[in-house]
């Protein structure tokens, strides 16, 4: 079935993560914790949807579960874990992606993460690590209100991406500014803080 849904231009994926943590000495406290990341994505292509070549919408939303071991065992302010975040449930990117040149030019609208996988703050080999030091560079969620857009938090963004023949690639982008919803909350960095 999912085959014939790609074929028709609807590619749907899920992926779940779980995690066990304990911190046996030091901290705040000594304990055990579970985390969970369920993540959905749907991607559809346009050109097979509705004759509109290289175009496509992208979305990703993600369950997560579970509390930190940073924000209840450690008291860090670098999350242990790269899953690690407020439990919620949310929709994280939603954009639209059109490709020009021969897919030379690419220009994404609409919620996007700066740490989006092939984008800006993204390291393919950080994906072998536990340590949430490997993923979006914690000076940008330390720095920024809210913990800027970064995981688990997309924001209105504009990327233009261009690709030479020599190999060499130019991204561009202007991000909206805090992600998360005005009035009291609870830090979006990672879940390892409060405020």
């Amino acid at each position: 079935m999912r085959k014939s849904l790609k074929d028709a231009g609807f590619d749907l994926n899920g992926n779940d993560t779980s995690e066990m943590l304990s911190n046996p000495i030091g901290g705040i406290k000594q304990t055990t914790i579970y985390q969970g990341l369920l993540t959905l994505t749907l991607n559809l292509d346009l050109e097979k949807l509705a004759s509109w070549p290289d175009a496509t919408i992208y979305s990703e939303a993600y369950q997560i579960n579970g509390r930190g071991l940073s924000r209840s065992g450690l008291g860090n302010l670098l999350a242990v874990s790269n899953i690690e975040a407020l439990p919620a449930a949310r929709l994280n990117d939603l954009w639209f992606q059109q490709e020009l040149l021969d897919r030379a030019i690419s220009l994404r609208v609409g919620r996007i993460a700066i740490d989006d996988p092939g984008e800006f703050y993204y390291s393919q080999y950080g994906l072998n690590f536990i340590n949430s030091t490997f993923g979006c560079p914690d000076i940008l969620p330390t720095d920024l209100p809210s913990g800027g857009p970064c995981y688990p938090l997309a924001v209105p963004a504009v990327r233009l991406h261009v690709g030479t023949p020599t190999g060499l690639n130019l991204s561009g982008a202007v991000f909206s500014g805090n992600p998360a919803p005005p009035g009291p909350r609870k830090s979006a960095i990672r879940g390892a803080l409060t405020s």
